[in-house]
Order: structure tokens, then C-alpha cells, then sequence
């Protein structure tokens, strides 16, 4: 591919794959998912879109309270979403090891970036604090093995 160098990576202003980790706490609070999931549909794998939905805890969904064994329900329209294209909980490390792009194959590519915007506690959590241009080293990011080039803060 003309596109790509010895190393295999990217050409100056060719984007190779994006992955958007989308957290809302409802699936109705996804803004233009129609546009979105039509990306999804026409560009994958280059775009890939997956609605993180719910609480900061996986196992806790949003507004729902119970003492059933199979713990509470899902979250409205979780149900609604693709298999390809959900997960319960917020964004957080995790998500992105398993759903963005892996920090192994970011550190070879010098054009990899992770763009992180959300609130307070998941921002700080996931990157460090927001005044410091600098990832945080106790972050989760950093813990991926993700450096300060890779990461943009907004």
C-alpha cells in the first residue's frame, strides 16, 4: 500500500483506524447515534463506534435498584444497541485495552492518538488532571503503557 511506510504505519495525513469509546449513562442521551452507527456500518472496521452505558461500575446499572440474583436490569435501550457496539459501565482502562486500539502497537506508531473528554472523576481516572497538559503517571492510560504524545486532552 502506498500508504504505508517500511514500518507498516501511516503516511502523513492518513488516519488508519478510529475507535470511539462513547460513555453515556442512557442510551438516549447518545447524541447523533444515527450518524454514528451509519460510520459504523460503512467504514468498518477503519470507524468503529461502542456506547459504553450505565454507571462507573459494571455490575451497577444506572437507576436500578434490586435484590434479584441475576442482579438489575439492564439499562433502557442497552438492549436496542448491537452486541458489536455496546458495553455496560463507563470508559475506563479497561475498555480501552479491550475495545481501542492496544498501547503495544500506539508505541510503534508515532500518529497514534487518544483523544479524552467526560467527567471529572472519569477524565481524571483515565488521563490525570485536566489543568496538567502532561499525562497523569498514576493514570490508567499510563498504566497501559500509553505516554504523553498519544494522549490529547479536551
Amino acid at each position: 500500500d502506498d500508504d504505508d511506510d517500511d514500518d507498516g504505519n501511516a503516511t502523513r495525513g492518513r488516519v488508519r483506524k478510529i475507535r470511539l469509546l462513547y460513555g453515556v449513562r442512557a442510551v438516549r442521551d447518545v447524541l447523533l447515534r444515527e450518524q454514528l452507527d451509519s460510520w459504523h456500518d460503512a467504514h468498518s472496521p477503519r470507524f468503529q463506534v461502542r456506547y459504553c452505558v450505565g454507571s462507573r461500575w459494571s455490575n451497577v446499572r444506572f437507576a436500578s435498584k434490586t435484590k434479584d440474583a441475576e442482579g438489575p436490569p439492564s439499562p433502557e435501550g442497552y438492549d436496542s444497541l448491537p452486541s458489536d457496539r455496546r458495553a455496560r459501565g463507563w470508559v475506563d482502562g479497561e475498555k480501552v485495552r479491550t475495545y481501542g486500539a492496544s498501547s503495544s502497537s500506539s508505541s510503534r506508531d508515532p500518529g497514534h492518538r487518544i483523544f479524552v473528554c467526560g467527567l471529572p472523576g472519569v477524565y481524571l481516572s483515565l488521563a490525570g488532571p485536566r489543568s496538567d497538559p502532561t499525562l497523569g503517571r498514576d493514570s490508567q492510560l499510563c498504566e497501559l503503557g500509553y505516554r504523553d504524545g498519544h494522549v490529547v486532552k479536551l
